[in-house]
């Protein structure tokens, strides 16, 4: 593990995974590490959607476009679903590979018990190339 980081591998995936909020992301080589500022951006904006007047009073839905390894819709989840029962967060991302991690901490942080059993039904990832010509691919 030393010589590994001393050649300037990512402690993150060193370790596996990286704190973000209430839950744990995995971490994997070719998929971004979920960053410090993104974390404080999304609590931020948790805490406008929770305070009034902005509380939704009906469903919500959030679309996250290059999800990656899918740390805003679970940390939103994580914060939201407790006060807004009718929720749902898509994420999109063009790369299989981040797709695949993005699926994987889902099941990670509902087997730890950091997200509710209903993020299954409420939070979904879709493959999609935001920037191709005539992208019709969004759900």
């Amino acid at each position: 593990m030393c010589r590994s980081r001393a050649r300037g591998k990512p402690l993150q995936y060193i370790l596996g995974s990286q704190p973000f909020g209430e839950v744990e992301i995995l971490c994997r080589r070719g998929v971004l590490i979920p960053r410090p500022e993104t974390e404080n951006i999304t609590t931020h904006l948790a805490s406008l959607l929770l305070s009034p007047p902005s509380r939704p009073q009906h469903p919500l839905r959030i679309l996250d476009l290059c999800t990656g390894t899918g740390c805003i819709p679970l940390l939103l989840h994580s914060l939201l679903a407790p006060h807004i029962p009718s929720l749902h967060l898509h994420g999109v991302d063009v790369s299989p590979a981040a797709l695949n991690l993005a699926a994987k901490n889902l099941s990670h942080n509902i087997t730890k018990s950091q997200l509710r059993a209903n993020a299954r039904e409420q939070i979904s990832f879709a493959h999609g190339d935001i920037f191709a010509a005539g992208s019709k691919t969004m759900v």
